[in-house]
C-alpha cells in the first residue's frame, strides 16, 4: 500500500473516530437534551484532524489529512455543501496563497552562465512560494473551524441515538519507517 493510500485511509478514519456522536456515561442518568435554537459547533473536531494532519505533514503523510479530513467531518455531520466547500477551500487557497508568495519573490536577475542549469536562480522563490501556500492553508482551516463547522440544532440532536458509542482512536507514528497509521475501534 503506498504512503498516500494509507494517509488517506488514516485520515479517513481519524475524522471518522473524531466525528461520530459520543453518549454520556453509563452511570449518567438518560435525559434528553433540552431544546435550543442555537447552531452546534463541531469545529474542534475539524480542528483535531487538521491538527493531527500538521503533526504528521513532517512525514509526508499528513498532507491527504488536510485537504480531506475536515470534508469528512461535514459529511458525517450530513452536510454536503460544507464539505464540498471545505473542500474547495483546502485546495483553492494553498495554491492561491503559493502564487501570491512566488508572485512576490520577484524575478531573479542574476546570469546564468551557459550550460548551468542549477544556478543562482534555481530555487528562486521557493521559501515564498511555501510560505503563501501555508498562510493559504492557515486561512482554509480558520475560515472552516469557524465558519462552516455549525450545523442546526435540529441536526445536532438528531446525531444522539439511544445506542451508547464509544469510540477509540490509537495514533501511531514510526519515524524510522516514517509510517503513520490510525486504529479506530469502539461500537457505531
Amino acid at each position: 500500500m503506498t504512503s498516500l493510500r494509507r494517509a488517506s485511509l488514516a485520515a479517513v478514519l481519524l475524522a471518522l473516530a473524531v466525528a461520530l456522536p459520543r453518549t454520556a456515561h453509563a452511570d449518567e442518568p438518560d435525559e434528553p437534551a433540552p431544546a435550543s435554537s442555537t447552531p452546534h459547533w463541531y469545529g474542534a473536531q475539524t480542528l483535531i484532524v487538521d491538527g493531527a494532519s500538521l503533526l504528521t505533514a513532517p512525514l509526508g503523510v499528513g498532507i491527504g489529512g488536510l485537504v480531506l479530513g475536515a470534508p469528512i467531518v461535514h459529511l458525517v455531520h450530513d452536510r454536503p455543501y460544507a464539505a464540498l466547500a471545505s473542500l474547495g477551500l483546502r485546495t483553492v487557497l494553498p495554491v492561491v496563497g503559493g502564487y501570491l508568495g512566488l508572485s512576490a519573490a520577484g524575478t531573479c536577475h542574476e546570469q546564468r552562465e551557459s550550460g548551468d542549469f542549477l544556478g543562482p536562480c534555481f530555487l528562486h522563490g521557493f521559501d515564498e512560494l511555501v510560505i503563501g501556500a501555508l498562510v493559504g492553508v492557515s486561512i482554509a482551516v480558520a475560515v472552516d473551524a469557524s465558519v462552516l463547522a455549525y450545523e442546526p440544532a435540529r441536526a445536532a440532536e438528531q446525531h444522539v441515538s439511544d445506542r451508547p458509542r464509544v469510540t477509540s482512536v490509537a495514533p501511531s507514528i514510526d519515524p524510522i519507517t516514517k509510517s503513520a497509521s490510525v486504529g479506530l475501534g469502539g461500537t457505531f
